[in-house]
Order: C-alpha cells, then sequence, then structure tokens
C-alpha cells in the first residue's frame, strides 16, 4: 500500500483534487497542507467549506476513527513527516488525543498545531473552545417562558474532558431564571433517561461531536426542536489557515461564540410566538455586541453561597474552572464531567 495511506485510522484526501505537488506552477507558492484528526467517522461541514473557499491555496487531509492515543500519536507523526503545517486535532472528547498532541507538538516546533478542548496553549500548540454556553442561556429564556412546572431538564452526553457541560447546565438555568426567577434545572446524563414524574416539561438535549447541537423540545417529544443552537467551526478555521499562509499564525487561548458566528440560532419553531422570538433575537444580538453579559453578580452557588458579587463580571479564567453548579440546579456537577454514578 501507499504510504501515503498507511494511517491508522480511516483516512480521507479532500481538496486539490487531481493536484500533485510536481504540478504546482513554479511561479505560484506551493498550497499550504492543513490536517484534520477525527476520534469518529462523519462528515465536518465546516471543512468542506473551507476546502471549498480556498481551493488550490490548501491541500486537505483527514484521518478518523482515532480511538486511542497510539493511534493519534501515529497519524499525527505521519502528517508532521509529510510536510503538514497545519493541523487540526478536533478528538476534543479524548484525554489521549490531548496527550498526543501535546507529545507531536513538542517535537514539531516548526508546525502549527490547533487543538480542541484541553490544557492550556505552547509556543506552537494553541487551544480553541465554543462558548456552547452562550446558546443554552438563549435556550433556557425560552424553556422558563415556556415552561408550565417551572422543573426543567437538561441531558447530554457525559462529557469526561471539559467542564463545558457544566456551563451550559449553568447558563440554561440562568436563562430560565432571568424570566422566571422560580425555574430549576435537574441534570440526565449518559443513557439514564428522565424521570417522568419529576415534573419536568421543558428537556435540553445536548449532542456530543465537532459539530454539537443544542436543541429544546418539550419532555417526551422529539420532534423539531423548539430552538436549536449549533457549533459551527467554518469562522475558526478561516482564521486559522489565513494566517498560517500568511505567517502570521500565533499560539494562545481562544474562545469563540455567538460574537465570531461560531454558535450559531440555527432555527426557532414557528411555535414560538412572535413577541418571545423578538426578545430571543434581542438578547441573542446584545450578547454579540458585548452588551448583556451572562455572567454577571450576584450569582450564587448550588449551597446558596455567592461566586460573584453584584455587579461583577466572570472572568474567563473564574469560567474555565467552573465545577460548581447555580442557585436552582439540582444533582451534583462531578456527577458531570467525572461519570460518578
Amino acid at each position: 500500500m501507499n504510504p501515503w495511506l498507511q494511517f491508522v485510522g480511516s483516512v480521507l484526501v479532500v481538496g486539490m483534487a487531481g493536484c500533485r505537488p510536481s504540478e504546482v506552477s513554479p511561479t505560484q507558492p506551493a498550497p499550504l497542507k492543513v490536517a484534520f484528526l477525527y476520534a469518529d467517522a462523519h462528515a465536518d461541514l465546516a471543512r468542506e467549506a473551507i476546502v471549498a473557499e480556498f481551493g488550490a491555496r490548501i491541500q486537505v487531509q483527514a484521518a478518523e476513527q482515532l480511538r486511542d492515543e497510539v493511534q493519534t500519536e501515529e497519524s499525527l507523526r505521519t502528517f508532521v513527516n509529510e510536510g503538514y503545517g497545519l493541523i487540526f486535532s478536533m478528538a476534543e472528547r479524548s484525554s489521549g488525543s490531548m496527550a498526543a498532541t501535546r507529545h507531536v507538538a513538542a517535537d514539531a516546533q516548526t508546525v502549527h498545531f490547533e487543538q480542541w478542548g484541553g490544557p492550556r496553549s505552547t509556543a506552537n500548540l494553541r487551544v480553541f473552545e465554543a462558548r456552547t454556553y452562550e446558546g443554552a442561556y438563549l435556550a433556557g429564556v425560552v424553556a422558563g417562558t415556556l415552561s408550565q412546572t417551572h422543573t426543567l431538564g437538561v441531558d447530554m452526553p457525559i462529557l469526561s474532558s471539559s467542564l463545558e457541560g457544566v456551563r451550559i447546565v449553568n447558563a440554561f438555568t440562568l436563562g430560565a431564571q432571568s424570566v422566571e426567577p422560580k425555574s430549576i434545572t435537574r441534570v440526565a446524563w449518559g443513557d439514564r433517561g428522565w424521570d417522568r414524574d419529576g415534573g419536568v416539561d421543558m428537556v435540553l438535549r445536548s449532542t456530543d461531536g465537532v459539530s454539537l447541537q443544542l436543541n429544546l423540545n418539550p419532555l417526551g417529544t422529539r420532534g423539531e426542536p423548539l430552538i436549536t443552537f449549533e457549533v459551527h467551526w467554518a469562522p475558526y478555521y478561516r482564521q486559522a489557515i489565513q494566517a498560517a499562509l500568511a505567517q502570521t499564525w500565533v499560539s494562545g487561548d481562544l474562545w469563540w461564540g455567538l460574537r465570531e458566528d461560531v454558535v450559531v440560532l440555527a432555527s426557532m419553531s414557528p411555535a414560538i410566538a412572535p413577541p418571545l422570538r423578538a426578545h430571543v433575537e434581542r438578547v441573542r444580538d446584545d450578547i454579540k455586541k458585548g452588551q448583556m453579559v451572562i455572567w454577571r453578580g450576584p450569582l450564587w452557588g448550588q449551597d446558596g453561597k455567592p461566586v460573584l458579587r453584584r455587579d461583577e463580571v466572570a472572568s474567563d479564567k473564574f469560567l474555565y474552572g467552573m465545577n460548581f453548579y447555580v442557585k436552582g440546579v439540582e444533582g451534583r456537577a462531578m456527577d458531570l464531567y467525572t461519570g460518578s454514578p
């Protein structure tokens, strides 16, 4: 087999179709080689859009189904040896992926690495995440308005390597409490489902993976969601590739959301009345403009103790370390990010 294809996962070659490096005009710069790594097999629509946008300026390859640290590291080192200058590691939920990326980045200082989630950046490894909680807050506004019982639910996969699940639960609760202060939230994760006698009548469900979605439905329904938020990485991919092409890429810790169009309001059901629809859109726009801050005090923890003073605004450092639920959430935050029973 051609060594180009000998990866420990499934490998896809996209972009630069029919164009070999030897065929590039001597008057044109060689295309930037860009690699993407995934823990699962799926279509990354944002990557496909970027391939179409940049055309012959980039050469893109993707490795999928990288289930552990060994497979990930082997694929990373193959990409490095093949001259790839920008590598996106999109297996955010995998601690093995994070460790492998950091190992290889330390040995390949001339390559730019992009890691979705995980520990902080290094000289040639940039860490990026999505402010998914912003969408959760707006979904909470809808849930708090429409709930008859004022008892809401959040149902999501176990996010074993991220505190974003805790931030989603807290922001959803705060959004609901902004319109109905009596709102409480109950959390289910994995395949445990819901106790239908618990009074929950609105459920926010989260998918996992690169194209994460937040969907709000009345309990017991799986039809068209009342509101949906999605994560689209195309704006982030675009700026990283542009910077690499311009040789202006720098490391750092980046967290993009509604303002950068990484977190987007994908749909609202016609069942949402025009006044509520207008309110949600107004709050969304205020968040994008920086005129509305979700994490502004006074804010209390689940135990009733203050965590932010009046008018105090949470820093990103505070949010990164948010390992507690806010007042109004039932359950233990530890269960969500450790998988404890």
